[in-house]
């Protein structure tokens, strides 16, 4: 077999001179690959819950620029990620995880003032702690994105972190991609993780991305902007050979 692996190297001295970020040794990451490699079809589960309860009652954020017919749950998505891409955030790693035990809006209010910064898990979360807390949404779950397993030791697996919310007009999950601000459509129908990672690559062609926060310079993904809209590039879904949803996080707000 002829082919390649990248391996995408972040030195301890570039991360502590651009993050702050102390990690001996530094990183080295599996990037684009020719070669197949190892993955899980079925997917994996974790038990763990992240959610953290918010300290005051927060309000609708469904927004009425959407289509036709989009379930609430999504239109509540869309105006979560435009609540928290509302301020310039700092974004990069980080060796403080101790914010985590504070809500989700004391965290982004640190990141709004530099006193914290956040990676697409990070941001994830907090997403999730918002949309489960969210009048709007009844059920929401984070999700984890890799484009290998099992790991390989001492190589950090090239993943990303999403969310999915319940809609419950069409009974289904959709993912949200809180990080890039996007959702997914085929055919005026959104969908799921499970959807994408299951569909053949030529027809992730047809997929439309739904670009979420338009104006608003959130990180960059593998992406082109076409006369059509936004293409995402097959180095995206190569997220999708591996995934792991997180439990399902039903919340009553009734009281």
């Amino acid at each position: 077999m002829i082919g390649y692996i990248e391996l995408l190297r972040q030195s301890a001295v570039h991360l502590e001179r651009r993050y702050g970020f102390a990690k001996p040794g530094g990183y080295t990451i599996v990037a684009r690959s020719t070669i197949g490699l190892p993955r899980t079809e079925e997917p994996l589960y974790a038990d763990t819950s992240y959610v953290q309860p918010i300290e005051t009652s927060l309000p609708s954020f469904a927004v009425e620029d959407v289509r036709p017919g989009t379930p609430r749950s999504v239109a509540e998505s869309i105006g979560l990620m435009r609540f928290i891409w509302a301020k310039p955030l700092r974004l990069g790693p980080v060796n403080d995880r101790g914010p985590f035990q504070l809500s989700a809006l004391k965290r982004l209010e640190m990141l709004e003032k530099g006193e914290w910064s956040a990676q697409c898990a990070d941001m994830r979360y907090i997403f999730v702690d918002l949309a489960a807390n969210s009048p709007g949404i009844s059920r929401v779950r984070y999700v984890h994105l890799f484009q290998y397993h099992p790991f390989f030791p001492d190589l950090v697996p090239n993943s990303h972190g999403a969310a999915e919310v319940y809609a419950d007009e069409i009974e289904q999950w959709v993912l949200v991609d809180p990080w890039y601000g996007h959702l997914f459509e085929l055919n005026g129908q959104y969908l799921s993780v499970e959807d994408i990672r299951r569909m053949p690559s030529d027809e992730r062609r047809n997929i439309k991305v739904v670009d979420a926060v338009p104006d608003v310079d959130v990180p960059a993904s593998s992406s082109a902007l076409v006369e059509s809209g936004i293409v995402l590039t097959e180095g995206y879904y190569t997220y999708f050979n591996t995934v792991q949803y997180g439990p399902d996080e039903i919340v009553d707000l009734s009281d």
